[in-house]
C-alpha cells in the first residue's frame, strides 16, 4: 500500500485520562488539513464494528504515522496496549519511522527502545505539537479540500479583523464550491483567464487579451465561447469583444 493509499495521515493512540490535551492536538491537525484518526471523529464508523480487528487494521495498515501519547495511564489500559502492539508490528515489518512517541511522563513502554527520539509534551502546546506532526508528515496533496481556518489566505490578503476574515471566508468558500461544480476543462480555462486578465476590477469585471488566452490554452475562439456559455448557471457571465 503506497503513501497515497493510506486512509489517515496520522493516528493518535492515548489513554482516556489524557484526552483533553490529545483532543486539542486532533482539532488543530484537522484545521491544518491533516487526515487524523481520533476516536471521537470516528463514532459512526466504529459503531457496530469488531473494534479489536478494526483498530488493529487502522494502527497496522491504514495510517502513515502513529503518535503514541505515553503516560502511566497509557501503560495500564487494555485498548492502548492493543493499539501499541499493532503499531509496533507495523514498525517492525516496515523497518522505518512510524511510531512517534509523545511523553507525558517517563513511563516505560514494552518494546519501545529508550533510544527512540520523543517529544516532551510539557514543552509544547497542543497547537505547537500539531505543527510538529504536520512537519513530520511533510507536504500533502489534497483534492477539493478547503481548510476550516484558511490562515495562509488571511495572511496573503492582510486580513486581521474578525469581520475581514469572516467576509473572506464566505467569499472563498463560495468560490471554492463554484470550482467544484466545474469540469477540469472548465477549471483550466477559468484559471488561465484569471492569470491572463487585468485584475483592476476583479472579481466583478475582468478583461483579457483573447489572443493570449487562445495561445495559453490552445483553444479556438469557438471552444472558449462554448465553455463559457456553460458557466452561466454558476454565475460566471462572459461577454467578449474584439478591438
Amino acid at each position: 500500500m503506497t503513501t497515497e493509499d493510506k486512509q489517515f495521515d496520522v493516528a493518535l493512540s492515548f489513554a482516556g485520562e489524557d484526552r483533553e490535551y490529545v483532543e486539542a492536538v486532533a482539532s488543530n491537525l484537522r484545521k491544518m488539513g491533516i487526515k487524523v484518526f481520533y476516536d471521537k471523529y470516528e463514532i459512526v464508523t466504529l459503531w457496530g464494528k469488531n473494534l479489536y480487528d478494526h483498530l488493529q487494521d487502522i494502527y497496522q495498515n491504514k495510517t502513515r504515522y502513529t503518535v503514541m501519547f505515553i503516560s502511566r495511564h497509557y501503560a495500564e489500559k487494555v485498548w492502548t496496549n492493543h493499539e501499541r502492539k499493532s503499531a509496533q508490528a507495523r514498525a517492525f515489518i516496515s523497518n522505518q519511522e512510524y511510531i512517534l512517541p509523545a511523553r507525558f511522563d517517563n513511563t516505560e513502554i514494552p518494546a519501545l527502545l529508550p533510544t527512540v527520539g520523543y517529544i516532551n509534551v510539557s514543552e509544547y502546546s497542543p497547537n505547537d505539537l500539531a505543527r510538529l506532526i504536520k512537519d513530520k508528515i511533510g507536504p500533502i496533496k489534497r483534492f477539493e479540500f478547503f481548510p476550516d481556518d484558511p490562515d495562509i489566505l488571511y495572511k496573503k490578503l492582510k486580513a486581521k479583523s474578525k469581520k475581514a476574515k469572516r467576509d473572506i471566508l464566505i467569499l472563498a468558500r463560495h468560490f471554492f464550491d463554484t470550482l467544484k461544480l466545474m469540469t477540469i476543462n472548465e477549471r483550466e480555462l477559468f484559471f488561465e483567464t484569471i492569470v491572463s486578465s487585468c485584475p483592476t476590477d476583479f472579481p466583478e469585471n475582468i478583461h483579457f487579451n483573447l489572443e493570449l488566452l487562445k495561445r495559453r490554452t490552445g483553444k479556438t475562439l469557438e471552444e472558449i465561447l462554448v465553455i463559457y456559455s456553460r458557466l452561466d448557471c454558476l454565475g460566471i457571465n462572459a461577454t467578449m469583444e474584439q478591438y
